[in-house]
């Protein structure tokens, strides 16, 4: 079942209220609420079973006045590929986005710009997100100038990066627009992240923050260099 477009460039909407619609058949929401640029808020409260949702490229795009969005009831089995191409891109007055339901079988496959010039956002749970088959990761936090608080398991990102070339730009996990992280979310991303030293793969970038990355400390450092990664100051 298809929702593509359903809602798309509808300028005028303010608010949408799915929450008695059944979303067991969905499978695609691609260009979903793109380019609603005075919608606030969508009520989604009740889509407790998604099944093979997995295309969500462009849903959010542009939805520069959205700030209720709960995603938390949302729960993604989907067996295919996902893609999350410019799913939230220029949301800019979102605050807080839990994606930590968002656990498929499969992995992510599509991820660039997904959360870009969201400026406001200060909170973001991306814990359910397996990226194992991320093979570009371009500006997937772009201007995210407010970001606080980021949860997340970079465990396997990195994992399928195979013959890449050291330090190759679109391979990066790039924080560097991200001034505010705390401590807490640079360790967690350190701790967490994939180790490509020990799977013979050539050394990577994470870039943070100059502000940010005077928050680390040097053995932080150090188990980031001896998982394969260097941390880059921006």
């Amino acid at each position: 079942c298809s929702l593509n477009n359903i809602f798309a460039e509808a300028k005028n909407l303010k608010t949408a209220n799915l929450a008695n619609w059944d979303p067991r058949n969905v499978r695609y929401l691609t260009d979903f609420f793109r380019d609603c640029h005075n919608l606030t808020t969508v009520n989604m409260s009740n889509w407790s079973y998604t099944g093979n949702l997995g295309t969500l490229n462009n849903a959010f795009r542009n939805c520069y006045n959205l700030t209720d969005l709960d995603l938390t009831s949302i729960n993604i089995t989907s067996t295919d590929w996902i893609y999350l191409y410019n799913t939230f891109a220029e949301c800019r007055s979102i605050t807080n986005l839990n994606l930590s339901t968002f656990s498929p079988a499969q992995p992510i496959t599509s991820i660039s710009n997904t959360f870009n010039n969201c400026r406001s956002l200060t909170d973001l749970d991306i814990t359910g997100l397996s990226w194992s088959y991320t093979s570009n990761s371009t500006d997937v936090f772009k201007n995210c100038v407010s970001l606080t608080n980021l949860k997340s398991n970079f465990s396997l990102f990195g994992r399928f990066y195979g013959s890449s070339s050291a330090n190759q730009a679109n391979k990066a996990l790039d924080l560097g627009d991200s001034p505010n992280l705390s401590y807490e979310s640079l360790t967690n991303i350190i701790n967490t992240i994939y180790n490509l030293a020990a799977d013979g793969k050539n050394t990577q970038q994470i870039r943070f923050n100059a502000t940010a990355y005077d928050r680390l400390k040097s053995e932080d450092i150090a188990i980031a260099e001896a998982k394969g990664w260097n941390i880059v100051r921006v």
